[in-house]
């Protein structure tokens, strides 16, 4: 798995690694994944910094926008 994050409840914050090449799906498992487990409204830490990182093409990033815009329609969304 390219995406690896940790979620901080008591700091409110959700820590993420990007490993590699990273898909569409993996950033939307990631955001479903989060969502159950009632991280959504805290902040993001993005850890892109390893050598090789490919994130998705700019026209999958929209999709995976409005995918998120449809999670802050359920509820709060905190800051990337």
């Amino acid at each position: 798995m390219s995406v690896q994050w940790k979620i901080h409840h008591a700091r409110k914050i959700v820590v993420v690694v990007a490993m590699g090449v990273v898909t569409k799906q993996e950033i939307h498992d990631y955001l479903s994944a989060v969502a159950a487990e009632g991280g959504l409204e805290y902040g993001k830490l993005l850890d892109t910094s390893r050598p090789g990182v490919e994130m998705p093409a700019a026209e999958e990033m929209r999709s995976i926008g409005l995918s998120m815009r449809d999670y802050t329609a359920a509820g709060a969304m905190g800051p990337l």
